[in-house]
Formats: structure tokens, sequence, C-alpha cells
């Protein structure tokens, strides 16, 4: 009985199609995060960056603008990464307020959130057996 191959051969534009795709939606997804967000860190600086990892989490395409950070990622060795986040998240705003007189009104507010969890994917340099270089 003949056992199929487990490797298969792609056709170098189908894989450049795919290829052009992938960082296609990665830079949608920048564009969007652009347009969108409520940060003017995010939509001025644009201090952020979007991309697809495959199953085991490596990055496959990036979209970033900052020209630092783009460098970066041809340097950095890619890592891997586990994202521990508490499902509880209590926010809420508490306000109270005492009418003085028919035109002053006194109120105070206090306010309390939560910053949403974020990963930050740039690594760190490594050697060549893929050790960090942590004491550079």
């Amino acid at each position: 009985m003949n056992q199929p191959s487990t490797t298969q051969q792609f056709d170098p534009i189908t894989l450049e199609i795919i290829q052009n795709s992938l960082q296609a939606i990665s830079d949608e997804m920048f564009a969007a995060m652009r347009k969108t967000a409520m940060s003017a860190i995010i939509y001025e600086v644009l201090d952020m960056g979007t991309g697809i990892t495959d199953g085991q989490g490596n990055l496959v395409t990036f979209a970033q603008t900052d020209p630092v950070k783009v460098a970066q990622r041809g340097v950095l060795a890619p890592q891997s990464f586990t994202a521990e986040f508490s499902a509880w998240n209590f926010s809420y705003d508490l306000t109270a307020s005492y009418k003085l007189a028919p035109d002053i009104l006194a109120y105070a507010t206090y306010a309390r959130s939560f910053k949403s969890g974020g990963i930050n994917l740039n690594g760190v340099p490594a050697d060549n057996a893929g050790n960090p270089l942590l004491n550079t």
C-alpha cells in the first residue's frame, strides 16, 4: 500500500499570491485599527502593529509604518509567548450631585476602569543559538 507524500510542492506563483494576500490582510487590519482607534497614540503616532500568526504563534505577516520597528522585525528573533488575562473586569463610574442653590449644582465623579491586555511582539535580540541577549 502506497503512503501519500507528506511533503507538498507549491507553485511559486501561488505562494506569491498567498503571501501578498496575507500581507494585504495585515495592512487592512492596520488601516482599520488606525481609523477606529480612540487613542491618539494609535491614530496619530501609529505606535502599533498588526500581524497574522500561524497555529504555533509564529508571525507570518506584519504591518507597521515605523521604519525602526520594521527593521527590528528582521533582526529580532521570533519568540513564543503565552498570554494570561483575567476574565474578571469590573469597571464603573460613580457620580454624586447636589443642588446647592437654584443656579449652583455641585457634583463629584469617581471612575474605575481596567486597561485591556496587550502583548509586545517586538522580542529581544538573540545569539546564533536562539538564546536571548539580555545582558547587552
